[in-house]
């Protein structure tokens, strides 16, 4: 009997844990459009390339231990030009939720300062052609990507950057931070520091080996890694 309650009772709090995280996901076919990602209040974003002709976009998010999950609005569509992301949270929703306050640290307190404390954790995974335009934008998301692309914007505003680029690939490069540092071991003249050389404390632009390629990464607050791939 006692064995029989504790498997009720291990099903209830798996179950109770997975009630808590939603999982968004979703492909298209690849018309060599450009892909343009705009994940405001991400926590994360994951960029990487795959082999198959398809853009897939995959987010698991929980706001609040889930009590606020139905404020994340996930937009996901194909245009002539483009496929487009746009991923945001319903000010309106959060304002008037009637909620328990997030108590950990990181918790961020919406609209005014009677607002609700949210926690929310939101992991956007995109995979992609290689060669393809990307466009991205974020306010808070650290923004990792890994792979072959041809023209690469990336900005965020409190969020590092972290870019692996396929060495033998030339660029025409920008990198700019207000508050932060840039630091890579690509073969720019540079002096070493926090395993990564610091190659300016704010800006650098640059042409690697022939050009050919574009890449701009700008945040405002945090750092700047460009990795040798």
């Amino acid at each position: 009997m006692e064995k029989l309650s504790f498997i009720i009772v291990s099903m209830l709090i798996t179950h109770m844990t997975f009630a808590q995280q939603e999982v968004f996901e979703k492909s298209i076919d690849f018309k060599d459009q450009r892909i343009d990602l705009q994940a405001d209040f991400a926590s994360q974003v994951s960029i990487s390339n795959w082999d198959k002709r398809e853009v897939k976009v995959k987010i698991t998010y929980e706001l609040n231990g889930g009590e606020l999950n139905e404020a994340v609005e996930i937009d996901l569509r194909e245009q002539e030009h483009r496929i487009r992301l746009k991923l945001d949270i319903d000010e309106r929703m959060m304002r008037n939720a009637d909620v328990r306050d997030c108590e950990k640290e990181d918790a961020m307190t919406w609209g005014s300062r009677n607002g609700p404390r949210v926690c929310a954790d939101i992991f956007v995974e995109v995979f992609l052609p290689k060669g393809t335009d990307l466009v991205m934008e974020s306010v808070i998301a650290d923004i990792l990507v890994n792979g072959e692309f041809k023209d690469l914007d990336i900005k965020t505003v409190t969020g590092d950057i972290d870019l692996t680029w396929p060495e033998k690939h030339g660029a025409d490069i920008q990198l700019k931070t207000v508050n932060g540092s840039i630091y890579t071991n690509f073969d720019f003249k540079a002096t070493r520091d926090k395993g990564l050389p610091i190659i300016s404390s704010h800006d650098l632009e640059t042409i690697y080996k022939d050009g050919g390629r574009y890449m701009k990464l700008e945040t405002v607050t945090s750092d700047i890694y460009l990795r040798k791939g």
